[in-house]
């Protein structure tokens, strides 16, 4: 018997992120024979992009019921069955864990549809779910609902046994337990978590060789130490005597730690953190003639720029609006002397230079991005505070009702790195948070 497994998460953390939407098709190798599917109440905001890729919203899931109310049930649904999925080790690895933590020891036999349609039907440009359903006529309705995917599954299982005629054994997976290669005590690799945060890797002499941050903290040490396909990885495997850790909630606190530590001491087994900046900004100068000139250059917060852009189009294109709407003139047509500038004299011309800064420094943007916190009722929040990062507070669930300007106070103040900001921008870009906060 087969338990065809599909699952809706906040994320992709077992340890810290939670599902939101299960479904189980029972199929005896011939036929589905039982079904369950419920939605279900995370207890924690659902992130903007997951709620956008699975249409399900905070308000869909508040009056479902907890998964500690249904593990039991789902536990017995599973029984002994084989445990089949499509990319089989996230689903297994999200039920085990959120099994394991009420109480139900959850082991079993696998099957992954995506990794045994490659071997038994060869020669597909794609083997997503959607795209191999599509190309052998399997109807999916619904992706990135629980319900529809696992059916999908489920009927994809059933093309695999036929072709099969039932012979399945070489497709089966075991849960295996990662060799250790480095000298790290196994004691050590078990105490860490599977949350999202940072890993030090140090060698006998107490100096930290790697930096690296993970949404999942045991499983990327023990990829590290039992992977060794890389020179860099097997460099560390062989260093490495002792390994302790940093859990900051959500994977973008842990970006930002991991840029502040590596740019900080640059470990022997990582690569320097670029600091090319892509940034522009807007600046103004006082030109020989006595016009202020508004103009844009790479970011430089010594230089007090008026406000700054995620690059170098942007700011020109803002510019050239905000010059549009006061009359104003490039810096390049007030350098070169061009005639038509003196009709006006400096300081009336610059009293429309002073509006124009005010426009611009009403575009700086102030905000805080939340994320999930170390623990499930705490939040993470990062700073910015005109377009730059400047540091990140912890909060518990009361914390996080106070005031901004209370919150503000509780910040850890942090340097503004390239490397960072581009980060910043590109979790926000993906909808990797939980909301955002301005101020």
């Amino acid at each position: 018997m087969f338990a065809v497994v599909d699952l809706e998460t906040t994320g992709g953390n077992p340890g810290t992120d939670k599902i939101i939407e299960i479904a189980i098709y029972i199929h005896d190798g011939e036929k589905i024979v039982d079904y369950f599917s419920s939605l279900v109440n995370p207890e924690v905001p659902i992130p903007v992009f997951i709620a956008r890729l699975t249409r399900i919203s905070d308000e869909m899931v508040s009056s479902a019921p907890l998964f500690s109310e249904i593990a039991e049930q789902v536990h017995a649904f599973l029984a002994d069955h084989i445990f089949v999925a499509h990319n089989v080790m996230f689903d297994y690895s999200f039920l085990a864990f959120a099994l394991q933590r009420e109480g139900f020891p959850y082991e079993k036999k696998m099957l992954c549809t995506c990794k045994t349609s490659r071997m038994v039907f060869p020669g597909h440009p794609s083997y997503s779910l959607s795209k191999i359903c599509n190309s052998l006529q399997i109807e999916l309705k619904d992706a990135h609902r629980a319900s529809a995917d696992a059916y999908a599954t489920a009927i994809l299982l059933d093309k695999i046994i036929k072709k099969q005629n039932g012979s399945l054994d070489a497709f089966y997976n075991y849960h295996v337990k990662p060799k250790n290669h480095s000298k790290i005590p196994d004691q050590q690799l078990e105490l860490l978590p599977s949350k999202a945060g940072v890993l030090y890797f140090a060698d006998d002499n107490g100096n930290v060789i790697y930096v690296t941050k993970s949404s999942n903290l045991r499983k990327k040490a023990a990829s590290i130490l039992s992977k060794l396909h890389t020179k860099r990885f097997a460099g560390i495997a062989a260093s490495a005597t002792s390994i302790d850790f940093e859990t900051t909630g959500g994977l973008l606190l842990a970006a930002i730690r991991e840029i502040e530590t590596v740019d900080a001491i640059v470990p022997r087994f990582n690569r320097r953190i670029s600091n090319s900046e892509s940034r522009f900004s807007v600046y103004e100068t006082l030109g020989e003639n006595g016009f202020l000139m508004l103009h844009t250059a790479e970011f430089n917060k010594d230089r007090q720029p008026l406000v700054t852009f995620s690059n170098e189009k942007e700011a020109r294109l803002e510019l050239a609006k905000v010059c549009a709407e006061f009359g104003l003139f490039t810096s390049k047509e007030i350098l070169s002397h061009q005639p038509e500038l003196f009709d006006e004299s400096p300081d009336s011309y610059n009293e429309k230079v002073v509006l124009a800064i005010d426009k611009l420094k009403s575009y700086r943007k102030n905000f805080l991005i939340a994320d999930r916190g170390k623990e499930t009722d705490h939040v993470s929040m990062v700073v910015i505070k005109d377009g730059i990062f400047t540091g990140y507070i912890h909060l518990d669930r009361h914390q996080a009702k106070n005031s901004v300007d209370e919150m503000l106070e509780m910040m850890k103040p942090s340097n503004d790195h390239p490397s960072i900001f581009k980060s910043i921008v590109r979790h926000v870009s993906q909808g990797k948070y939980q909301k955002i906060i301005n101020f």
